[in-house]
């Protein structure tokens, strides 16, 4: 049998999975979704599964660690393991999984390594370059979310860490995910200020649209809409307004000083052509002159002073 394809999910199945389910080479997609199975992963499951790209055992009743072999199933795009009874800490043999898009753990009871005060399995996931979407909510996490969660990749568009007792500050390097659109955070143990790169408006469109205030209480660095009692935002008429104010005194200083340098240069050409034009006897006195390093003094005296205004 050179099956690809088992799916078993939306039942009422119960009991451990067969042994041999998981020694099915040929197998890419896994789904065991949604029934009442029980028992641990084996030990052994990515040794078995060497060609596995899905596996969905979300919704179940399993228990004990997340085996370490499971990074030996090198074609793993999607690994959903959320709502079971697994604990301990997440394997950091994950980041082998380097073709990872989606990795959802939460409603579990993960932790983070004894000898770590941060989620250091984040640390781990660098390598995952095509990861969208990391769901670790609901997890008793009790740690700090480390700086490194900027070095996840830049194709992540959603993060879930709400409900896992992470404590301290959001990093800053939280910006570097450029394409992230959900971050969720929710009944978490933070403090400290909002990133600037997640400060400003709170969108109107997407899942926003079913938000309420409560979501946004005590940020005092966000606007919006009146419905989330945040203040409003700026109208970037007044910042354009402001913008062309600043390029017209430019203008003006430029203007002002090609005007007074011109002066200047009539001014020179008028005084050597009275000179050229006077026949006084030399014996009556020699000339007054001016020489170009007074007129040059002048004319940044002149510049200087349309600066201060």
């Amino acid at each position: 049998m050179h099956l690809e394809l088992l799916s078993l999910s939306n039942n009422s199945l119960t009991g451990s999975i067969p042994n041999q389910i998981f020694n099915i080479s040929s197998l890419q997609v896994l789904d065991l979704m949604n029934n009442s199975f029980s028992g641990n992963i084996p030990s052994t499951v990515g040794y078995g599964l060497i060609n596995l790209e899905e596996l969905y055992v979300n919704v179940n009743k399993f228990d004990g660690v997340i085996p370490d072999s499971i990074s030996n199933a090198s074609q793993l795009s999607i690994l959903q393991l959320s709502i079971n009874k697994f604990s301990g800490p997440i394997p950091n043999s994950l980041e082998d999984l380097r073709l990872l898009t989606s990795l959802d753990l939460a409603g579990n009871h993960l932790t983070t390594e004894l000898s770590s005060t941060e989620l250091s399995f984040i640390s781990h996931l660098m390598n995952c370059n095509y990861l969208k979407d990391l769901s670790i909510g609901d997890n008793p996490m009790h740690g700090f979310l480390p700086t490194s969660v900027g070095n996840l990749s830049t194709s992540l568009e959603r993060l879930y860490a709400y409900s896992c007792e992470i404590k301290g500050k959001i990093p800053e390097e939280i910006g570097n995910l450029s394409n992230l659109w959900i971050l969720s955070l929710h009944g978490n143990q933070l403090s400290g200020s909002i990133p600037l790169a997640i400060k400003g408006e709170i969108p109107f469109s997407g899942p926003f649209k079913n938000f309420t205030y409560e979501s946004f209480m005590c940020n005092d660095d966000l606007c919006g809409a009146q419905r989330f009692h945040v203040p409003p935002c700026s109208s970037p008429r007044i910042h354009s307004r402001k913008k062309i104010l600043q390029i017209l005194g430019t203008v003006s200083s430029i203007v002002a000083i090609v005007i007074a340098a011109t002066m200047v240069i009539l001014i020179l050409r008028c005084r050597r052509k009275d000179e050229t034009s006077r026949n006084t006897d030399l014996s009556m006195g020699m000339p007054k002159w001016i020489s170009y390093y007074d007129l040059f003094k002048q004319l940044m005296v002149m510049m200087k002073a349309i600066y201060l205004v």
